[in-house]
């Protein structure tokens, strides 16, 4: 489930609650049953709603998206830490560059933005990987990686 269709079930929940709140209260002092009725009836009528909100925002984000997103943690990390981090991890940080936290990935080098979120292309750190000046160590990044991280770039560099 994605965060629009958890955030959904969530406030369809609270509309139930809130609704079956009114519904005692007016039961109590109406004594009438034709108003628990129209309380079951509004409460189905807004799950529907829901359900169907839910659908179409999942079908509209498939659409929308249809590259699985990339994530800095689990995708992106993983390769600067295994091809960077000689140069540019805890105990030598060349040209003011850290890949070890994304903030000092974003942060930059000495010479200024490594990252330019949602332009790989603009972006240094894939230029200098692409050409092969980079990792100036160790091996050189697949073509896999680079995509991986471009994708990343191109997705709007989140810290995710």
């Amino acid at each position: 489930m994605n965060k629009k269709t958890i955030l959904l079930v969530l406030l369809s929940i609270a509309i139930l609650i809130l609704v079956s709140a009114c519904s005692v209260s007016n039961d109590v002092e109406n004594n009438a049953i034709s108003n628990e009725e129209e309380s079951n009836q509004a409460a189905d009528d807004i799950q529907n709603e829901v359900n169907s909100n839910a659908v179409e925002d999942v079908e509209t984000e498939e659409e929308s998206n249809p590259i699985n997103l990339i994530s800095y943690e689990n995708d992106v990390l993983p390769i600067l830490l295994n091809s960077c981090i000689e140069c540019h991890g805890t105990s030598d940080v060349k040209r003011g560059l850290s890949v070890i936290t994304y903030a000092g990935l974003l942060a930059g080098s000495s010479s200024g933005a490594v990252i330019i979120a949602g332009d790989a292309e603009a972006s240094k750190l894939i230029n200098l990987v692409t050409s092969g000046v980079m990792p100036k160590s160790g091996a050189r990044l697949t073509s896999e990686q680079i995509e991986v991280i471009a994708a990343w770039i191109n997705q709007g560099a989140l810290d995710n």
